[in-house]
């Protein structure tokens, strides 16, 4: 048979692995170093400030250069609300109130006027300011704490010229505002006369002592706080006697204004001592000056003079009347229809408007019905006339709804006036 040859042994291949392509690189070159590249020179300019807008009608912004606290207080980071106090306290310029333009403001310091509303509502509910009203003029505030700040002066009433007054204008304080007329005090004077009442004094002033209006504006604002001690105070006035007020008991905040009321009156030269002894006897040891003036002005004095103090901050900063000529007479001795003899605490003009208000700081019902008849003879009604008292009435007593007459307290007077006021002018012009 013949010979087969073996089938040679198939075994499958083996799988590679595929290997992704290999890229080529480029040969390299030698290192080359690019040229620099010259740009031209640019000439820079320096910046210009861009000019704030400013509305239609609407007044200039607040000059850092005018205002210090602005200035000092746009290099902080940020505010705190007594800074904000500063600042306030720096644009009313000495005044207890005032127009506040909000959206200038928040311009100057450089801050969000959300911002800047904050920080006045936070003044507010610590009780430093209070928010009197709002108008397209701005924000009307009035400050709740003593405003230190150097006010700004006013023309004197000597530069206001009048024809033949009927009684000296020197008799009226210097530093009147400038809305304060001569004619309108003539008028005020013709007004009496016509309905039969001559005045036949008019106390001079001019001369006054500034620390007076220091010391009233401080029992107008904190008697609530004070009124135990004023209270022992006033009932030394004939005496003169030393006393020993215990301050233990009371709140910090009594404390504090009280000690502040006493070096008040010491300054002024009302109290010839005053001690206060710390704990753990906690009381003033002081006697009174029993001079003329200091007698007078706490037995009641200071009441009229810090209604003149506001009388005049209010028509002099409110919108309704800061541009309205006023005259007002403090305390001047009339004769009535039959010589009778009396006494205005304040009788005020402004416009063709006639106000009268009297101030008592203790009893005040035996007064009332010769109030009452005064009143019906200037020919004024309970809208124009004002009785501010320490005790004031309740709402609801049956001396309110007896007299054609206004009752109010002396924390109230400048709100209870500011809206009879505006309210008298208004019934004018329509």
């Amino acid at each position: 048979m013949p010979e087969v040859e073996p089938v040679p042994e198939v075994r499958p291949k083996k799988r590679t692995r595929s290997r992704p392509p290999r890229h080529r690189t480029k040969p390299k070159r030698p290192f080359e170093v690019a040229a620099p590249v010259v740009e031209p020179a640019i000439e820079i300019q320096p910046a210009v400030a861009a000019e704030p807008k400013r509305r239609k009608g609407n007044p200039a912004g607040y000059d850092p250069a005018e205002h210090p606290s602005i200035q000092a207080m746009t290099t902080l980071r940020g505010f705190a609300p007594l800074g904000m106090l500063f600042v306030l306290m720096d644009l009313l310029g000495g005044s207890a109130e005032g127009l506040i333009r909000v959206n200038r403001l928040a311009e100057a310091l450089s801050i969000g006027k959300p911002a800047m509303l904050a920080q006045l509502d936070n003044l507010e509910s610590a009780g430093l300011i209070r928010t009197v009203s709002s108008s397209q003029h701005g924000r009307h505030i009035e400050l709740l704490v003593p405003n230190f700040t150097v006010s700004k002066k006013i023309p004197d009433l000597e530069s206001i010229s009048v024809d033949k007054p009927l009684l000296p204008l020197g008799v009226v304080p210097k530093g009147m505002p400038s809305t304060f007329s001569a004619e309108k005090f003539g008028d005020l004077q013709r007004y009496l006369i016509n309905h039969g009442i001559r005045v036949t004094h008019l106390p001079d002033e001019s001369g006054l002592d500034p620390k007076l209006s220091e010391i009233a504006d401080f029992l107008g604002r904190y008697l609530a706080w004070i009124r135990p001690f004023y209270t022992r105070l006033k009932a030394t006035l004939n005496e003169g006697q030393e006393i020993e007020f215990s301050l233990i008991g009371y709140q910090g905040r009594d404390v504090t204004h009280t000690l502040n009321f006493c070096k008040i009156l010491r300054e002024a030269g009302f109290l010839a001592t005053f001690t206060y002894r710390r704990a753990p006897y906690c009381k003033v040891v002081t006697r009174l000056n029993r001079t003329p003036a200091a007698i007078n002005f706490l037995s009641g004095g200071w009441l009229e003079h810090y209604i003149r103090d506001r009388v005049i901050s209010i028509l002099t900063t409110h919108p309704a009347t800061r541009d309205v000529p006023f005259a007002f007479m403090k305390n001047p001795r009339i004769l009535l229809p039959g010589d009778e003899d009396f006494e205005f605490d304040f009788l005020l003009m402004v416009g063709e408007k006639v106000f009268w208000i009297e101030a008592k700081t203790g009893e005040y019902l035996e007064f009332l019905n010769k109030y009452e008849r005064v009143s019906r003879m200037l020919g004024l009604t309970r809208n124009n006339n004002l009785l501010v008292l320490v005790d004031a009435p309740n709402p609801d007593d049956r001396v309110v709804s007896r007299y054609d007459l206004s009752f109010c307290h002396v924390d109230e007077f400048a709100e209870v006036f500011r809206l009879a006021l505006v309210r008298e002018l208004g019934r004018r012009r329509r």
